[in-house]
Order: structure tokens, then C-alpha cells, then sequence
């Protein structure tokens, strides 16, 4: 009876089983398949767990990281913007400094010009690019470079010199009165290895000649030959007095010996023009080389009045 009852309960418990195998069956699950899909589970949710963990501890750290990067490149990005800083205030005080120096000069342009403008205004023009009655701040007013220098009988002179200048004259001389107004003006050419009659600078001399007629008019030549004696001997009955004749002799405008004549000033050549305002004077004259020149001395009539005036008035106030 109890066997019986033992097969029975087994039986029950075998079909039972079989049921719930077949339940586990229809859902897909098996004993195997069961605890496979349980241990997947318990793992797949440690694999997630810990998965994210790490990712989270990963991605801390990869900022901790980029962080730190961050903060050790601030200096250098401080740096770099701090030299591009100073680059672009070195510039700009450069473009300062080149802005002011271009503002000066102009402002220093403009006060030539009004300088010039006011010179040209109230002034007569003068030869070499100067002005009759100007003072000597007013020369140096008008570009010109200023050397002081001497001259016999004249009390402010000076050596001028600017870019418009003619190259023919080896320097140009500008003399001022007793109240520091130009009234004088001396030019001497370049020198000139000329031939023995003086061929070279006798050309010169008459291109001078014709311009200056042509402007000032009224020319008048001098020349001063050079003169000598000459004994002509002729015989007679008497051969202890054989008659002498003395004949004054001149050599000639040009002679073969002109250069030396002028060297040692035995002879003389200028010409003078007047328009009644300018007078000039052309000369020709020789150095102790026998290098020949011209010169030019052009003289202010009414300012040279008025100089002399001053003169003779100093002349007085000394007595």
C-alpha cells in the first residue's frame, strides 16, 4: 500500500514537473536555458553596473585630465597673448611716432611755404634765386645753406648755396648792410684750364655779355691792354749814335700771352650794365695757376643808396 502510494505521489510529482517543463516550454525556458537567463541576467546587470561605473570614473578622470591640460596651458596662452599684446602697442606707438613726424613735417612744409609766399610777396626778386632786401633769416628761410665769409669793405657777407644753383658758379656771395638787408650779390665761376690766350674763358665772357645786355641793357665794355716799350734802333753817319725811336706798343684782346697778362694784372677786361634799378659788372680775371674765371657782381642801385646813406650817417654819429 505504501509502494503504491509512493508510485502514485512520484507519478504526480513526474507529471507535475512534466506540466511546469512544458509551462517553461511555451515561454522559451528550460532548467538550462533558465539558469543560463538568470546568470546572463545577474551578469549582464554586474557587466552594466560596473560598465557605467568605470565609464563614469573614465570620463572623471579624462576631465580631471583635460582640466589639469587646461590649467597648465593657461600661462602659455597668457603668455602669447600677452606678447601679441605688446607687439600690437609697439606698432601702434611706431605708427605714433611716424604719424607725428609726418605731421611735423608737413606743419614745417606749410611754414615754408608761407615763409616763401610772404618773401615772393613783398620782395623783388634777385639773381640765383634770391630776393633784394631780404635779411639773412629770410635767406636761410628760403632753403639756402649759409657760410659766413669776408670781403673788403662789406660788413655781413655770406656764402649761399641751394639746390637750384647754377653749376657754372663755384660759389655765390650774399652781402647785407648795416640793417641786415641784401643789397649785394657776388658769383664767381668755376675755374677753367684754359689755353694761353684765353680762348675758353673769353667765350663765356661774350655768352655773359649778350645775356646781360639783353636784360639790363646799357652795356659798356673796358678793356685795359697791356702796354710796353719797344726801342727801334736805326743807324747813322755816327755809328757811336745810332738813332733810337720808342714805340709804345699793346697787345691785343686775345693775344697769345692774355691769361698771363691777366695773371699778373697787367691788363683788364669787364663790361657794366644798368637798368637803372641793377647794376652789374662782368670781369675776367686769372689765379696764380693761370686758371681763368668770370665773375658776376650785381648791386641793388636804390639798396646801395640807402647803404651808403647808413654809412655816412655812422660816419657822422662817430665824429
Amino acid at each position: 500500500m505504501k509502494i503504491l502510494k509512493f508510485i502514485l505521489l512520484l507519478t504526480a510529482s513526474t507529471s507535475l514537473i512534466s506540466t511546469a517543463y512544458a509551462q517553461m516550454d511555451i515561454l522559451g525556458l528550460d532548467d538550462n536555458n533558465a539558469a543560463e537567463t538568470t546568470s546572463n541576467a545577474v551578469n549582464s546587470d554586474k557587466s552594466d553596473f560596473f560598465n557605467g561605473y568605470m565609464d563614469d570614473v573614465e570620463t572623471e578622470q579624462n576631465a580631471k585630465n583635460k582640466a589639469r591640460d587646461l590649467l597648465s596651458q593657461k600661462p602659455k596662452i597668457l603668455m602669447l597673448r600677452e606678447s601679441q599684446q605688446k607687439l600690437l602697442d609697439q606698432g601702434k606707438k611706431e605708427r605714433e611716432k611716424l604719424e607725428e613726424r609726418i605731421n611735423k613735417k608737413k606743419a614745417e612744409e606749410e611754414r615754408f611755404r608761407e615763409k616763401v609766399e610772404y618773401i615772393h610777396s613783398n620782395f623783388e626778386p634777385a639773381p640765383f634765386g634770391l630776393f633784394w632786401d631780404i635779411s639773412p633769416q629770410e635767406t636761410r628761410d628760403l632753403d639756402f645753406e649759409m657760410t659766413p665769409s669776408e670781403r673788403a669793405d662789406y660788413q655781413e657777407v655770406y656764402l649761399v648755396k641751394n639746390k637750384s644753383q647754377q653749376e657754372t658758379f663755384e660759389h655765390i656771395m650774399a652781402i647785407y648792410g648795416t640793417q641786415q638787408h641784401l643789397w649785394c650779390i657776388y658769383a664767381q665761376s668755376k675755374p677753367i684750364d684754359d689755353k694761353p690766350n684765353a680762348e675758353e674763358i673769353l667765350k663765356v665772357y661774350k655768352k655773359y655779355y649778350a645775356a646781360l645786355d639783353k636784360k639790363y641793357g646799357n652795356a659798356q665794355e673796358f678793356f685795359k691792354p697791356y702796354k710796353y716799350t719797344e726801342e727801334i734802333v736805326e743807324k747813322t753817319d755816327d755809328p757811336k749814335n745810332p738813332k733810337i725811336t720808342k714805340i709804345t706798343k699793346e697787345n691785343p684782346l686775345g693775344g697769345p700771352t692774355f691769361v698771363e697778362e691777366l695773371r699778373d694784372d697787367k691788363t683788364s677786361l669787364y663790361a657794366v650794365f644798368d637798368n637803372g634799378k641793377i647794376g652789374v659788372t662782368l670781369s675776367v680775371f686769372a689765379d696764380k695757376n693761370g686758371k681763368t674765371y668770370i665773375s658776376l657782381d650785381f648791386k641793388n642801385l636804390n639798396l646801395m643808396k640807402h647803404e651808403k646813406d647808413a654809412n655816412l650817417n655812422e660816419l657822422i654819429n662817430d665824429l
